[in-house]
């Protein structure tokens, strides 16, 4: 399937987009049929260009938190790759477990 769009100008030329895999390159401006899946992804990001090569910044973190559950911040290195840092995940997964004696300690989460 496939649909036609305006092509977004304004941002550079030609416009790449990479999506599963497959790098498309599109001149901005232009009226052209593209797959349902790059349509998608344009009217997803408000018909801005998508930067082919762009890289996430940290820390990454979301406007509004989605549900009642304690998270711990991501991060980003140099690649785009995604890694929480170790010793905040230690303290969220461990939380208050502690050894006393020769005994390891975990409190109940109901009081």
């Amino acid at each position: 399937m496939s649909k036609t769009i305006k092509i977004p100008d304004g941002r550079g030329n030609p416009v790449f987009v990479v999506l599963n895999g497959v790098r498309y390159t599109y001149t901005a401006g232009e009226t052209v049929s593209v797959p349902d899946e790059v349509a998608a992804l344009f009217e997803n990001n408000e018909n801005e260009n998508v930067i082919y090569g762009r890289r996430a910044t940290s820390p990454l973190n979301a406007p509004e938190r989605k549900g009642d559950k304690a998270g711990i911040p991501v991060m980003t290195d140099d690649n785009g790759n995604l890694y929480a840092d170790v010793d905040e995940a230690a303290l969220a997964v461990l939380g208050e477990i502690y050894v006393e004696g020769h005994k390891l300690i975990i409190p109940n989460e109901q009081g």
